[in-house]
Parts: structure tokens; sequence; C-alpha cells
């Protein structure tokens, strides 16, 4: 790997999020549209769910489930790991109710679960019940790449009465989430071809050429012939391959400082979820650090949404709770903003921070930032100000940059 960037590798055990304090509002919320009515469902409604709805808590006999769908099973795609963030703080069985397979009609290659993805949540308590699409609506759009008009599936709905059927077994007091994501990843190809199966009927419901339908079947013939343990090399490589490509470009949501370098960080995750062969997640922070022996690896956005923030936060407990076993020296994981029409700088660990909190972080004590922070207007907005705040309450690196009108070697410096 180049000089200017961090190659890390550790491993990673439970997660005990029991006394991390979260600062962004949890789940349940109250939200526009479908969810904005928020109250325990039945059984019953939870089978009548609209395709739109994403968020539940499922009241089964005596027992809440706190459930989230994610759209599609890749991590990277419509922030369902800001969703999992929200649930942290939640008092009951957390649920992550993922479809094994996402396909859009696009032609292009469809989305599948990663069964790291499975290990990775199971290492934060999550329940993962896998499920499939079964409905959808045909419509059309011209690709961009060709220009030509595509017959695309939009409004997928999913498989509600398979999931309650395992979210019933789920909410019996004796299922533990180890016991039941065990399952999960040794009837992995089952959910691949169910998936399928699925995919042919949407397919011949609606005409839109699904993909995914060839491409879920060749994983299960993988699967079946030569077992868990060789599809998941191939899907391990194809990580690698993703990783490498991240790491050799500069994101949207990313703004590199001039001293900074590129990182990427593979974690063998130590859970027995059934599988013989490490299991191992290759994953980018977005920055790296190097001064002196102390190497910094940061989650950095670029004028982030609240859904990057918090996909940041939970991601960050991950790589904060790894044991780093290369390279040797320190290693410390941070999360950062930049903001290009905001002005002022701040550290969740400044030795000032209680002060410049309760000005909102207008003024600023802390001398080696004092001159960024004449005009300093980056908290009017509640998301920086809370980012600040949760890494001030638990005790690790975040912070918040205001670039409007400032040299990169200046922004450069400060963030150093």
């Amino acid at each position: 790997m180049p000089a200017n960037r961090l190659y890390l590798r550790g491993v990673l055990d439970s997660i005990d999020a029991s006394k991390y304090h979260c600062n962004f509002e949890g789940f349940p919320r109250q939200v526009s549209g479908v969810d904005s009515v928020y109250q325990p469902v039945s059984p019953q409604e939870f089978l009548e769910s609209s395709y739109e709805r994403s968020v539940w808590r499922l009241k089964v006999d005596d027992t809440y489930l706190d459930v989230a769908q994610w759209e599609t099973p890749k991590r990277t795609r419509t922030y369902p790991l800001a969703r999992c963030y929200r649930q942290l703080q939640s008092p009951f069985k957390k649920v992550a109710l993922i479809p094994t397979v996402k396909d859009e009609g696009s032609g292009v290659n469809p989305d599948v679960l990663g069964i790291e993805t499975i290990y990775l949540l199971d290492l934060y308590g999550f329940f993962v019940v896998t499920t499939r699409y079964v409905e959808a609506r045909a419509t059309e759009r011209v690709s961009e790449r060709t220009g030509r008009t595509m017959r695309i599936l939009r409004d997928q709905r999913l498989d509600f009465g398979d999931a309650l059927e395992k979210l019933r077994i789920v909410a019996a007091n004796e299922v533990t989430p180890r016991a039941w994501n065990r399952g999960e990843v040794l009837h992995f190809a089952d959910s691949l071809e169910e998936a399928a199966e699925a995919y042919q009927k949407v397919h011949e419901a609606t005409g839109v050429p699904l993909p995914t339908i060839a491409s879920c079947r060749a994983r299960v013939e993988r699967i079946r012939r030569d077992g868990l343990e060789a599809y998941l090399t191939d899907s391990d490589a194809r990580k690698r391959r993703s990783q490498h490509s991240e790491t050799s470009g500069v994101q949207p949501k990313e703004h590199l400082s001039l001293q900074a370098g590129k990182v990427s960080m593979d974690l063998e995750m130590k859970n027995d979820l059934g599988l013989k062969a490490p299991v191992i997640a290759h994953l980018v922070p977005d920055e790296g650090w190097r001064l002196g022996d102390v190497r910094i690896a940061l989650e950095k956005k670029s004028n982030p949404s609240e859904h990057d923030l918090l996909d940041a936060l939970f991601k960050g407990m991950a790589f904060r709770n790894a044991k780093v076993t290369s390279p040797e020296g320190a290693v410390h994981f941070g999360i950062g903003a930049t903001y290009g029409n905001r002005k002022g700088a701040c550290w969740s660990l400044c030795p000032g921070f209680a002060a410049c909190e309760q000005t909102k972080f207008t003024t600023c004590s802390y001398e080696p930032l004092k001159s960024l922070n004449q005009q300093a207007d980056f908290g009017r907005s509640p998301a920086p100000r809370n980012l600040l705040k949760e890494g001030h309450d638990n005790g690790f690196l975040t912070f918040v940059l205001g670039v409007k009108d400032l040299d990169p070697t200046v922004e450069s410096e400060a963030q150093r």
C-alpha cells in the first residue's frame, strides 16, 4: 500500500452499547409520512403494511420487537446503518429486517446480502431476519449510460407473511440473537433460493428482466456443491476488490485534507455463527493521518445529512471496539464533518468544550482554534452540535469544521 495510505487489521468481538449515550433522536421517533403516527402494531397490522413503511414496534403476545426494514441488503445504500443507530437505545429486541436480494431490473448486478453483514449486526446484538420481495410495479426509465429506455421495478413489497412467521420465533423469550443469526447463516442458500423463486414470479407478472434469478441460482449451486465456506471465499474476493476501488479515489461525500491519506481496515469478527472459515469485514474509513507513531482513522463527511452522521456513528462503534492487531502503535478512530457554507471549528475533546457548548459554539476558548471562530456559525444547526456532544459524552474524537472562505492549507492545519 502506498505510503500515504493506512492499512489496518484487527479483530472485533461483541459490542456493548448499553452505556453509550446517543444525542440524536432514537427509535421510535416521530417521522413524516406513513410512519408519522408511530404506535405498537399487532401482527395483523404488520401483515397489512404498505411497501412504504419501514419501522414498526411489533407486539407479539406479550413481547415487543423494534423492527427496521432495510430497503436493500447493501450497507452503503439507503443508510440502513443509520436506522440501526436509532435502534441502539431500544429496551426491546432489535430486529433488522433485510431482503436477501434487491433487484430493480436495471440490468446491473443485484444487491445481495453479505454473510459478513449478519456477523457484524450480531455483534451489536441485532436479530437479522432475512426475507424477500414478492410484489412490485413495473415502470420505465432512460438509462444514463446507454440512452435506452428500460423497464424497471418500483414500489417493491416484502413478503410480510414470511417475515411475521420468523418474527414470532424471534419473540420467544428463549431465543437469543446469536442462536437466531446462526440459523440465518446456515440456511443462507435457502434464503437465496427463495429470493430467486420470488423474483421469478415478479418477472412473470411484470415482464421486467431480472438478472437476480440466474445470479442467485448460480450462487445456490456453488453453496450446495462446495459449501458455504467456498461461497464465502468468492464473496470475500469481491469485497476486497470493492475495498481497493474505494481507496483508489475520493468519494462524493468526502473532503480529504491535504495531509491525509486513504484507509482500509480488515476486521475479523469473532462470533461463532457456524462457519469454519474466518469472516472478515473489509471496511473503508474515509481518511487517515500519521502523526509520528500515532495513526488516526476518520469517518469524515462533507456537508453531511443526518443520515450520513448516524451511519458514521454506528460504524465508529465497531472501529473503536476493535482490537487493532496491525500495525503496531496507537490507532485512534474519530468522526469529522466539514461544512462548505459554515464557519468555525470545534472538537469533542476540547478542554473548554462545556463553555463553548453553552453558547452553541459561537465562541471558542481553545487558543489554537480561536482565529477560526471569530464568526463561527456552524452551531446554528442541531446536527453538528449533536455530533460534537456525542463524542464528548462518550469520550471519543468528533470534530466540526466550517470551510467557507477557508484556505485549504489552513483547513488542513486546523484539522491536524
